[in-house]
């Protein structure tokens, strides 16, 4: 359904993942402001981190010399920020999506919000699409919302039956994918906002939670309550794997740069990272809590976590980073 880009990886199997992660598997954890992280992203270029969190703030840390330094928190949000996301191609730009029926757009080279669009319903899930015009947020009313951000115009408005949760676009911005109830996936033609493909993508008596489609839109993933992560073809639409060594729910899924590696977190105290051609783990990354958001840097094999910790109880230790080369 999308055009393959051609990949370009430095790592060309699973042995020599296992050996790359190995020789990297420093973590460390970084305080950025906040506790109990819901979200974390990286921007377009890899040089920020962006957070949100239960705090009802957005925290912004930059990436220097393989530390993470808060350089902005912002403040205006009245409940818990669910989701952030950076927009494609503008570093500086930030959209935030708040329970407090909000969807906020941040510009890091301004210090209040460039743009408040007040909603109907909390908010749980926001995305740019690629091109950078459009966003797109979900909220506990199972609806979809597409905005074109030129106008701050909401164009149109989806209602789902079940359950509605994680969304992503594929890289060229033709198609949207959603993880919702039943077990199923729903794909849209974009921006018209089309379905076109819907597919049984784990049992129906599940809910299909996370879902990400990786850089070189050649598989995505699904992550669902019934601890399964299902690897699919874009191309043919089929599943040609699935993982199944977690144990509990998996509310998170994020590919590397090239694709070439899923991780997946969940309750359990530990994050899977397989090899996504086949897979295989190479490596496990334990916790001492559960995960919920995950991001790979954009250009390198350095692994973001946020924790359902609430850290105020103990160091403050907002975020981790897992690869670090120094």
């Amino acid at each position: 359904m999308v055009a393959h880009k051609e990949e370009s990886s430095s790592l060309t199997s699973a042995a020599e993942a296992k050996e790359y992660l190995k020789r990297h598997d420093r973590v460390r954890g970084f305080d950025v402001r906040l506790t109990k992280i819901h979200s974390v992203a990286w921007n377009c270029d890899g040089s920020r981190l962006a957070c949100g969190s239960q705090d009802k703030s957005v925290s912004v840390a930059a990436l220097e010399n393989s530390k993470l330094k808060c350089i902005f928190l912002g403040s205006g949000h009245t409940d818990q920020v669910d989701q952030v996301a950076w927009n494609w191609t503008n570093p500086d730009l930030l959209a935030s999506a708040s329970g407090d029926k909000s969807i906020r757009v941040w510009d890091l080279r301004q210090k209040k919000t460039q743009a408040s669009l007040s909603t109907k319903s909390q908010n749980i899930n926001v995305v740019w699409s690629p091109c950078g015009t459009y966003i797109v947020y979900g909220d506990k009313d199972d609806k979809l919302h597409l905005v074109d951000m030129r106008v701050v115009k909401t164009l149109h408005t989806e209602a789902f039956k079940q359950e509605t949760n994680e969304f992503a676009f594929e890289h060229s911005g033709q198609f949207m994918y959603v993880a919702s109830g039943l077990g199923r996936v729903f794909i849209y033609k974009m921006p018209e906002m089309k379905l076109v493909k819907t597919l049984q993508a784990h049992p129906s008596q599940t809910q299909c939670l996370s879902i990400k489609v990786d850089p070189t839109s050649e598989y995505f993933a699904v992550g669902a309550a019934d601890a399964l992560i299902s690897i699919w073809d874009v191309r043919e639409l089929i599943c040609v794997r699935t993982i199944d060594r977690l144990d509990w729910p998996v509310r998170a899924v994020a590919f590397s740069h090239d694709g070439q590696i899923l991780a997946a977190g969940s309750e359990d105290h530990v994050v899977d990272i397989a090899w996504t051609e086949t897979g295989e783990r190479v490596y496990e990354l334990k916790s001492d809590a559960e995960t919920y958001t995950l991001a790979w840097h954009p250009r390198q094999y350095l692994l973001a976590a946020g924790s359902g910790a609430d850290y105020r109880e103990r160091e403050p230790i907002g975020v981790k980073l897992f690869g670090l080369t120094d």
